[in-house]
């Protein structure tokens, strides 16, 4: 039983060392693929693009948050003004 135990044990060492070399290297591949050039300036494409949109959807939605806040300011002056004529 002892030496079952000590042949899993060296058989999980040898398996957790490749794996490490294997993500050590899975990590090396990544970070060369993602410093490339072409990756970068797509990147920066894409947040200036979604900083685009994101200033369009304000402007757009400056006029409806106007709206129901002038709404909201008109109905409590009507109701103040109801309740202090009746």
């Amino acid at each position: 039983m002892k030496n079952v135990i000590q042949g899993t044990r060296t058989t999980l060492q040898q398996f957790a060392g490749k794996a490490a070399l294997a993500s050590a290297a899975l990590v090396g591949t990544t970070a060369t693929a993602m410093a490339s050039e072409s990756g970068t300036s797509a990147a920066v494409a894409a947040m200036e693009s979604m900083g685009s949109q994101g200033s369009e959807m304000i402007g757009a939605a400056w006029p409806i948050a106007t709206t129901i806040v002038g709404g909201l300011i008109g109905i409590k002056l009507f109701k103040k003004f109801a309740n202090r004529a009746s």
